[in-house]
């Protein structure tokens, strides 16, 4: 995101880096004409005083976690593995984003790395953050703020929603859990239809009732059916 935003990843003899591995090399942070995007305290102690300030966006980023960038809650740890990272490669990615946040730090005078949804989408909450000035938000409360699902809500008799799988996940931001917490706020039931559930009773006290699909991807849409065929005989 950064490169295709006009940033530069240098390394001690200023060749480009693009290789995830080539990171730990990593040694300074240049950009090229993207005044419009970066934080204001970047702009001010580099901006040339014979140019005219641009006027500087507003950009505001939907989260759904609130991972740190690091760490044992971090993208690497907690996301990696399920999008294909193998496990002897885990170490070296965790590395990787250390040392972009520790340049990061250097170069610009900030440090998101801690920051609640720092590590979304493999830490591109903090790439959003630092490179473009982000907003962190709730993305549960950004679309539900923009589609007003607070006065839908308030004429149901109950709500179902749905996930994927419904894990300690669910508990860092997810739309499930925000849906929980309005449908709980204005006194409705709340159900949820998911393909697979571990054992997590925090996450499943969330919900007055719990049905899994099980099976496999291919009959989801059969099976969608029957769970909602039962839930509907049993309220």
């Amino acid at each position: 995101m950064a490169r295709a935003l006009g940033f530069r990843f240098l390394d001690e003899r200023d060749n480009e880096i693009k290789a995830i591995a080539a990171l730990l090399g990593l040694q300074r942070i240049v950009r090229q004409n993207v005044e419009v995007l970066v934080p204001s305290t970047y702009l001010e102690k580099r901006r040339s005083p014979r140019r005219a300030p641009l006027q500087r966006q507003r950009v505001i980023a939907a989260a759904d976690v609130r991972n740190p960038l690091l760490g044992e809650r971090g993208a690497t740890r907690v996301f990696g593995p399920q999008k294909g990272v193998r496990p002897d490669k885990i170490d070296m990615f965790e590395c990787a984003l250390t040392r972009v946040a520790d340049v990061v730090a250097s170069n610009f005078g900030f440090d998101y790395r801690k920051k609640p949804g720092a590590g979304a989408a493999g830490g591109l909450g903090f790439g959003l953050m630092s490179f473009c000035g982000a907003e962190l938000r709730s993305g549960f409360d950004v679309v539900s703020e923009t589609v007003g699902l607070e006065s839908k809500m308030k004429d149901v008799d109950l709500v179902i929603t749905g996930e994927g799988s419904l894990d300690r996940q669910t508990l860092e931001g997810k739309t499930p859990a925000g849906v929980s917490r309005l449908a709980r706020k204005l006194g409705k039931r709340v159900f949820a239809i998911v393909g697979r559930r571990n054992e997590d009773r925090e996450a499943r006290e969330l919900f007055d009732g719990v049905s899994e699909l099980g099976g496999s991807i291919a009959q989801a849409r059969e099976l969608l059916r029957e769970r909602a065929r039962e839930l509907a005989s049993n309220l």
